[in-house]
């Protein structure tokens, strides 16, 4: 649990309500945009990422969410594992049913040579058409000096971040056709009462959904 990849996987399967990971405001609502009856089995590689120096207490979390429902299990590697994870995740969840797939504050700890973007077309090709992508991602768009400051402090204590423009992270949907509003900064997409409120503006993230 040391590696800031090394981290657990949570998947459900017949959950009609999805897994909400409050990582920054407007989580839930990405992962609630799958249709009535659609959506009720996730896999989410991105659970714990962001926390390394948590890593203790996330293991932790795992085991007590395991513990409280059999409908899910934590599947503990690097989600750059891809067939590892995948295949541990098949024991419990059936793919040929819709599912949602979530990317949340986690590819930013990928490095380019790692390719996020190959990384997430890898995880969709398990997926049933059906299925959602829900993806988060820190960006640099509106301070490229204060992230980089920001990235610096991240490598001096051992963890990675790696913001990125709007355009790198569009492509980490792999040409899948994203639901209304599109790629946006978090706090626009589907804001409770459709106000982002005052300091929309300062997120520093983007996030989307795109339907598989």
């Amino acid at each position: 649990m040391s590696h800031p990849l090394k981290h657990d996987h949570r998947v459900e399967r017949d959950n009609p309500a999805p897994p909400q990971w409050p990582s920054y405001k407007g989580t839930a609502e990405f992962i609630g945009v799958s249709p009535s009856g659609g959506v009720t089995v996730y896999v989410d590689p991105s659970l714990g990422a962001p926390a390394i120096q948590n890593a203790q207490d996330l293991v932790g979390d795992a085991d007590r969410v395991v513990a409280a429902n059999d409908a899910t299990a934590v599947v503990r590697a690097d989600l750059r594992d891809v067939d590892e994870v995948l295949s541990k995740a098949g024991e419990l969840l059936d793919f040929s049913r819709p599912t949602g797939l979530l990317f949340v504050g986690c590819l930013h700890h990928i490095v380019d040579s790692d390719d996020p973007a190959g990384i997430v077309a890898r995880y969709l090709t398990a997926v049933a058409p059906g299925s959602y992508l829900v993806i988060s991602h820190a960006t640099d768009d509106p301070s490229p000096e204060k992230m980089r400051a920001n990235s610096e402090v991240a490598e001096s204590s051992g963890a990675i971040l790696i913001p990125r423009g709007k355009d790198a992270i569009l492509r980490m949907f792999n040409g899948r056709e994203l639901v209304d509003p599109g790629l946006v900064l978090v706090s626009y997409w589907r804001p409770e009462n459709g106000d982002p409120g005052p300091n929309a503006d300062r997120a520093w993230a983007y996030g989307g959904v795109a339907a598989v």
